[in-house]
């Protein structure tokens, strides 16, 4: 079987790296001949961590569209554009989240982005929330649950661990703060993240969220009394 995954490019992210994933698995594992369309040219050289590609082809739009595929697969809103020039006898659209919600309510791309949701394709998703609005929003349309799994021999559970009782409990919060969507912009919410180091180079975090329904904040009153709560959790953080 030849299938066909449509991408904006190869860089270092997460939503591609589960692609890349799923098509080394159908390469690797069940012997189709796989490849990752690049729909658009791009000026950034390619992520190099990609281990995995020898067992895919990467290919341009104007490749695939000279070729017949028995499955062509969307994998980010703006991909379905060309989702219908690419040759094929079933289309489908691998969706990772709801990505209307990734731009504000008065930017046009939002309407965009939902309304590839009504294409005539069959959807594919990793999330069993997503499969389940996808569900009301198409009944018509099948939507296949496809989970990502975790990779056993790189995350191999260890056969003992030594709790560590001698320093504070280490925490990581992966998010990018000033991305809209995450919180902290829209009245009646603030948010205040600070990064610090100490002499010593341990890395420090502290993140604060006030907010309140109902009304709007003094942004100049919380951020005054949360530095003051951000500088004294620092201070417990380095005794």
């Amino acid at each position: 079987m030849r299938v066909a995954f449509l991408v904006n490019d190869l860089q270092l992210s997460g939503g591609i790296g589960v692609v890349v994933r799923h098509a080394r698995g159908l390469a690797a594992d069940h012997d189709m001949d796989v490849s990752l369309v690049l729909v658009r040219d791009w000026d950034l050289p390619h992520w190099s961590g990609y281990d995995d590609l020898p067992h895919l082809h990467v290919i341009s739009l104007e490749e695939a569209r000279e070729r017949r595929f028995d499955v062509a697969v969307a994998t980010w809103w703006e991909t379905t554009f060309s989702l219908f020039t690419v040759p094929a006898k079933r289309y489908a659209y691998f969706v990772q989240s709801l990505e209307d919600r990734f731009y504000e309510p008065d930017n046009a791309e939002r309407v965009g982005a939902a309304l590839t949701l009504d294409l005539p394709v069959a959807f594919i998703t990793e999330a069993r929330w997503i499969q389940r609005t996808l569900a009301e929003l198409r009944p018509d349309a099948p939507c296949h649950l496809v989970r990502n799994g975790i990779d056993k021999e790189v995350f191999a559970s260890p056969a003992t661990v030594e709790p560590n009782v001698a320093a504070p409990l280490r925490i990581l919060i992966e998010g990018d703060p000033t991305v809209w969507f995450k919180g902290g912009s829209e009245p009646g919410v603030v948010t205040l993240n600070y990064l610090a180091r100490t002499a010593g180079g341990r890395t420090l975090v502290t993140s604060l969220m006030v907010s309140d329904p109902a009304n709007p904040l003094d942004e100049n009153h919380v951020a005054a009394r949360g530095i003051a709560i951000a500088k004294g959790a620092m201070a417990l953080l380095t005794r």
